[in-house]
């Protein structure tokens, strides 16, 4: 049985850095579904954009003899081939997935806060890989950003955590904005009234008019 002092540690220990952690892994990967999602909606709409390449993430032009058969559609192939860049995209390093989106897409990841995201989620892959003890590779992940020395743990409060989510909420309002410019919603044109019924009013005596 735990005596009341090893409980309150462990009640501390949640509250002060591990409630933390866990929001942190959550939401790099809320963002991560919401970018990749985003490129699957402009790939399925702008197909020949497949042909992008970027450093380090060139694109395989052909298509598996998987991706055609037993497809009932053309719409069903390009799914396919979408869903499979999208896969391989997701296994390239952040900075270059993030090049890749931002020319498809024309979203300026330029913006500081999208190195912010690097560092936070190299910081994530720290805590699920390596409970949060710096290592070379979160250094080299992070780079300037970088927040502990090799061997040191990687500090997680409240503050690293609100700091987390407006950067998360930067890159949403980011992509958002630069998407709406890049590819503006189209308003459907009004119908026109249908000719016949138009003659008909003409016609019509002022009584029957109204």
């Amino acid at each position: 049985m735990r005596k009341p002092h090893e409980v309150k540690q462990i009640y501390s220990r949640f509250m002060d850095r591990e409630l933390y952690e866990n929001f942190i892994v959550s939401a790099i990967s809320q963002l991560e579904s919401f970018l990749f999602d985003t490129l699957r909606l402009v790939l399925m709409a702008y197909p020949q954009k497949l042909k992008i390449n970027v450093k380090g993430l060139e694109i395989d032009r052909s298509v598996p003899l998987d991706a055609l058969l037993g497809k009932n559609d053309l719409e069903a192939v390009l799914e396919e081939i979408v869903e499979s860049r999208i896969v391989s995209i997701s296994y390239a390093n952040p900075k270059t997935y993030l090049q890749f989106i931002g020319q498809l897409a024309d979203i300026d990841v330029e913006d500081p806060a999208f190195e912010d995201y690097l560092a936070i989620k190299a910081t994530r892959d720290l805590l699920i890989h390596n409970a949060g003890i710096a290592n070379a590779v979160y250094r080299s992940k992070a780079g300037a950003k970088a927040r502990a020395e090799v061997g040191a743990q990687v500090g997680i409060d409240q503050r690293y955590f609100d700091d987390c989510v407006a950067t998360i909420k930067r890159i949403s309002g980011i992509v958002s904005r630069d998407i709406g410019k890049a590819f503006p919603v189209r308003a459907k044109p009004e119908a026109a009234p249908v000719q016949g019924a138009a003659l008909e009013q003409d016609n019509a005596g002022p009584n029957e008019q109204e």
